[in-house]
């Protein structure tokens, strides 16, 4: 178990806050103290070294004022603050997970999808979910809110990258928002978001991300493009999952997502109640479309 640095200092200094308080007492020239511990252990030396007694005396004195002035208003103020985080956190995870089922669901056939049940959103996404998702078409039209936006389809390659950028900016801003008030795991989280290589591979901006492109001339070509600008712009076959390294990314997002999941668990107790949410609501035939993204490609190079 990792624990963090922050708790890790903060002990230090309490264990020798304990250490001089006992040296304080135990050369403590106070009547009612010296009575009240007559025992050995806290019996006073004759000689006393000043200089330390001054050492000791200052750091008491200035870990009860750190303690009043840094611990307690950080732990006041901590506490609303990573409930903030959480839930803007949760929103990011929400949209994330819904939209994986919802790829999901566009894989599958009715009869298939009927048979997909689970108690917990993320189970659902397990080997038969990266198995299926392999034909996955980033071409198709997305069945989202999006889908008929301004009188033309969005096709899945445009929301994934409009939906990335959202979850890459907002991580940002998180981050520097509520960053001072969040334990090393959230931070760690947070700051992944951000630097995520599937979301990279939706939008193009991140660390990690191959970006040598094989164009229609058949040149290969170092820049940083989006999914949905790879796709408008060459003739390439969609279905990005095909390539190992590609679904590879989709899995370590999925593992981010639960991070995320524990985090929103621990600090909301009501998320625990409705952990099939989103696989319940897309149960509904008029949610989603069944067999609406298979792609009949058998090849994929991005």
């Amino acid at each position: 178990m990792n624990i963090p640095i922050r708790k890790i200092i903060n002990i230090f200094l309490l264990l020798l806050f304990v250490i001089c308080v006992g040296l304080i007492i135990k050369w403590s020239s106070v009547p009612f103290i010296t009575e009240a511990l007559d025992c050995r252990i806290f019996s006073r030396l004759e000689n006393i070294d000043e200089v330390l007694l001054g050492i000791v005396t200052g750091y008491s004195t200035g870990y009860v004022i750190y303690v009043l002035t840094v611990l307690l208003p950080d732990y006041i103020q901590s506490s609303p603050m990573k409930k903030q985080c959480v839930i803007e956190l949760h929103e990011i995870y929400s949209k994330s997970v819904g939209t994986l089922l919802l790829m999901y669901k566009s894989v599958l056939t009715e009869k298939e999808w009927e048979k997909i049940d689970a108690m917990d959103d993320l189970d659902v996404l397990d080997s038969a979910f990266y198995e299926k998702i392999r034909k996955f078409d980033m071409y198709a039209d997305a069945y989202t809110l999006y889908h008929f936006k301004d009188g033309k389809t969005m096709m899945w390659c445009d929301y994934w990258e409009k939906l990335a950028d959202y979850f890459q900016n907002d991580s940002v801003q998180i981050f520097l928002r509520y960053h001072a008030y969040l334990d090393d795991n959230m931070i760690k989280v947070v700051v992944n978001i951000k630097n995520n290589v599937f979301l990279g591979m939706m939008t193009g901006n991140t660390i990690g991300v191959n970006q040598i492109i094989k164009g229609k001339d058949g040149y290969k070509y170092f820049d940083a493009v989006s999914v949905s600008d790879y796709f408008n712009s060459t003739d390439r076959a969609t279905p990005i999952f095909m390539n190992e390294y590609n679904l590879k990314q989709l899995k370590e997002y999925v593992a981010l997502l639960r991070e995320m999941r524990k985090i929103i668990y621990s600090m909301n107790k009501k998320e625990k109640q409705r952990p099939a949410f989103y696989l319940e609501r897309l149960k509904d035939k008029k949610t989603g479309k069944c067999a609406s993204a298979i792609t009949t490609v058998v090849d994929a190079e991005k």
